[in-house]
């Protein structure tokens, strides 16, 4: 049999022993008998002035707004329906008036307007993009080049009826 000496040194190296795991061990007694005869480890309560929650300090900077939330006024709503009617994007109008895309949508939307794929209505931007995929440009690439999302492409080419090429259907360069 092993002796208390032998698991004392175990307990205070921090190992741990599975057969020990068992309450109905022979060394079940030894152990138990130590931990009731040893002190717990005291927990200091004093705090410490040097360290300093960072979390009530007023000037500490947890992180920057990406862009600042934009409420439309009336007048910009109005503009922007007429821009908007006239063949502005959303993306257009959302850079000029320094606000995300869906706020230009949504303040469309309240005002009755009709937001729609703008890309296909456009018969000079619906050829161009015609013939930019008839030289085997990708839809990627063919919205670089006009400025409109790749999806609104993709649209546009489903639209009039054309296939949309698969990555590999693309000749090696």
């Amino acid at each position: 049999m092993r002796s208390y000496s032998f698991f004392k040194d175990i307990i205070s190296n921090n190992k741990l022993l599975v057969e020990l795991s068992e309450t109905c061990s022979n060394n079940y007694e030894i152990i138990r008998d130590y931990v009731k005869n040893h002190a717990s480890t005291p927990v200091n309560t004093d705090v410490d002035s040097a360290i300093v929650d960072q979390s009530y300090n007023p000037d500490y900077i947890v992180g920057s707004i990406k862009q600042q939330q934009k409420v439309l006024t009336e007048l910009e709503t109005r503009t922007i329906c007429e821009r908007y009617k006239n063949g502005a994007s959303s993306y257009e109008l959302a850079k000029e008036f320094g606000c995300h895309r869906r706020t230009i949508c949504d303040a469309l939307k309240r005002n009755g307007v009709e937001v729609s794929h703008q890309a296909s209505k456009k018969p000079e931007l619906t050829k161009r993009i015609i013939e930019l995929y008839a030289e085997y440009k990708t839809p990627k690439e063919i919205g670089t080049i006009v400025g409109i999302d790749y999806n609104a492409v993709c649209k546009v080419l489903k639209e009039n009826g054309i296939y949309i090429r698969k990555s590999w259907e693309y000749p090696k360069e």
